[in-house]
């Protein structure tokens, strides 16, 4: 798959070809975990929720979104996006 500039697309064709050899990632309220990835050069813009600005409903926690170096501090972007998605607190959903 090729990227293309942050539309998420890439990320909406790879969902569903995980969806057609394992269904119940399509559903509603699948959520996505993706593997650890370090990038500790590059950050993700998000908000104070750890929720993409550049993609709706797209939250990127832990070292992956750039701003943590830490087990503990990862850990916390985690629980504040969990609790920004069980609330329905992000701004950014239309």
């Amino acid at each position: 798959m090729r990227a293309r500039d942050g539309d998420g697309r890439d990320a909406a064709e790879a969902q569903a070809a995980l969806g057609a050899v394992l269904p119940p990632v399509l559903a509603p309220d699948a959520v996505i975990y993706a593997p650890e990835i370090k990038y500790y050069s590059y950050r993700v813009p998000v908000d104070a929720t750890w929720q993409s600005r550049d993609i709706p409903r797209l939250y990127v926690v832990g070292n992956a979104a750039g701003y943590t170096a830490s087990l503990s501090a990862a850990a916390l972007t985690g629980v504040i996006a969990a609790r920004a998605i069980a609330h329905g607190a992000s701004a950014n959903v239309p």
